[in-house]
């Protein structure tokens, strides 16, 4: 089993600050960084990545790439196809809210592994399969009823906005580690953290309660695995 550290992050943790601030702490000005799966950019967490390192590539099979202000170069593609033909010239990827979404997790990591320079970071951030919400999301995509359950939950013009099919293959600290160690990365830090405020859309009004809950909970025993959200640092 490759080194692996487990920690959590505070309760109040904002991942649209915390994760960039993590990536950008092992990049500088020279660096050369690829996010896989780009899309538009509509969060703006790729901006302060932008500004410390030397150049921001982007890729994404969706064409919403195209719209993405933040990048300095965009590919629409998947990360296999854009793979195939370059070398490990990569210091950093990383993927922010993809691995659920990926079907194939060994030939994903693979692609990335095949990237990235001697010693260089893969980063990625993405709700946990074995938190609650993860958990019914597995359950309602196994079902085939998803995308009703979303509609009635957070109303159709949202749901088209913003989701794609879930496939929760890639996104448990067990399984990220063990599919890491199998494409040949080193190493692997985890950093847990369970913001109520992540999850409480999905809550019809009554049971809003419940988010809060659980998260004193966990915090409380110290239960990193069923926490909300998953970042990793995982090093070629």
């Amino acid at each position: 089993m490759i080194p692996t550290q487990l920690s959590s992050l505070p309760l109040t943790t904002d991942v649209l600050i915390e994760f960039p601030r993590w990536v950008t702490q092992y990049c500088d000005h020279t660096s050369i960084v690829l996010e896989v799966g780009a899309g538009k950019g509509k969060d703006g967490e790729a901006a302060p990545i932008q500004q410390k390192v030397a150049r921001l590539i982007g890729i994404d099979p969706d064409s919403a790439i195209a719209q993405n202000p933040y990048l300095d170069e965009r590919y629409q593609m998947s990360i296999e196809d854009f793979a195939k033909d370059r070398d490990s010239g990569f210091d950093c990827l990383y993927t922010i809210s993809v691995l659920e979404h990926i079907t194939q997790p060994r030939e994903f990591l693979s692609a990335c592994r095949s990237l990235l320079k001697p010693g260089g970071m893969l980063f990625g951030v993405t709700p946990n399969l074995w938190h609650y919400f993860g958990m019914a999301t597995k359950l309602s995509a196994s079902l085939g009823i998803e995308d009703w359950l979303l509609e009635r939950l957070i109303g159709a013009q949202a749901k088209a906005s913003y989701h794609f099919p879930t496939a929760y293959r890639l996104n448990s600290i067990r399984a990220i580690r063990r599919i890491l160690e199998q494409t040949g990365f080193q190493e692997v830090e985890f950093r847990c953290f369970d913001h109520p405020n992540n999850f409480e859309y999905v809550f019809p009004k009554l049971l809003r309660w419940f988010p809060s809950s659980y998260s004193r909970l966990v915090y409380t025993i110290t239960l990193q695995k069923i926490m909300g959200l998953i970042m990793f640092r995982a090093t070629a």
